[in-house]
């Protein structure tokens, strides 16, 4: 296993920390938006920051794999719901949701009253951990086209 796939993972969880801290100025849909573009953004920095050497592209999805991973357990004990607010049965997707707060900050905003679809919950939550890879992969590639 190469360095640079646990670096990304810690990575990931630093840009958690600091997306918990910014959450509080995503207050409407302006804000949010611009929260996601500087997460984005992280992502893509701590993927261009930590390459250091030419490394293969499967070394940049480790989160996509531990949150795939995590999205299965979560769905195989609670495919009913991932609205962990209104139902007891979802617990579990709280820590997922945690994992992924990039995907949606205002989640644990408990006065927000969007639409709840279940389909569409489920889609956006497995394909957050690949976009987020995706990210870190796009800045470890522009750092790599310079040591080549």
């Amino acid at each position: 296993m190469n360095s640079i796939f646990l670096k990304l993972i810690g990575a990931h969880f630093l840009i958690t920390i600091i997306i918990i801290m910014v959450m509080g100025l995503a207050i409407n849909d302006i804000t949010y938006f611009l929260v996601s573009i500087f997460s984005c953004f992280l992502y893509f920095i701590s993927g261009y920051k930590l390459t250091n050497e030419k490394s293969n592209w499967i070394n940049y999805f480790g989160v996509c794999v531990i949150g795939i991973f995590l999205w299965v357990i979560c769905f195989a004990l609670s495919p009913d719901s991932t609205n962990y607010k209104r139902n007891t049965e979802a617990g579990l997707w709280f820590f997922y949701k945690l994992y992924v707060m990039v995907n949606s900050p205002l989640n644990f905003i408990e006065s927000l009253n969007e639409p709840y679809n279940l389909r569409r919950e489920l889609l956006i939550l497995f394909v957050t951990p690949f976009t987020i890879s995706l990210f870190q992969y796009l800045g470890g590639r522009l750092k790599n086209k310079k040591f080549e």
